[in-house]
């Protein structure tokens, strides 16, 4: 066991354990490997329900009619862009490396969304959208 390792105990009636010892047996892979394995996959399945939004059609339109607004920001979020941009001179004034790519994004974020995104998507695959766009 290397020190990033961690160690997981529960408690099984004889039963429950005897079930899953033979259907690792069947599958060919120690108990732990088994439980592992299916422990992480209800984790996924888990979390993935968690963070995904689902959208009707009309709560679609109404999504992607948002996002074709112009955005306008408000003096507070001003304020925040004006000190980040701030300080990304500064960090590039006393950096020797360049400034990475400007994105040249064209449209509205609905217009680079839509025919693309469906109406069930989790949050982290609209924003894999969004920055591949």
């Amino acid at each position: 066991m290397t020190t990033t390792d961690a160690r997981l105990d529960l408690r099984l009636n004889t039963r429950d354990k005897d079930r899953i010892a033979r259907a690792a047996a069947l599958r060919g892979v120690p108990v732990s490997a088994f439980v592992r394995d299916a422990v992480l996959r209800e984790a996924e399945a888990a979390m993935a329900a968690d963070m995904t939004i689902t959208l009707s059609p009309e709560e679609t339109r109404r999504f992607l009619a948002a996002l074709d607004k112009p955005f306008k920001p408000n003096a507070k979020l001003k304020q925040a862009m004006e000190r980040g941009l701030t300080l990304a001179v500064r960090s590039a004034e006393t950096d020797a490396a360049p400034a990475g790519p400007t994105p040249s994004w064209t449209g509205s974020l609905a217009d680079r969304l839509r025919g693309r995104a469906s109406s069930r998507m989790s949050t982290d695959d609209i924003m894999k959208l969004t920055r591949g766009a």
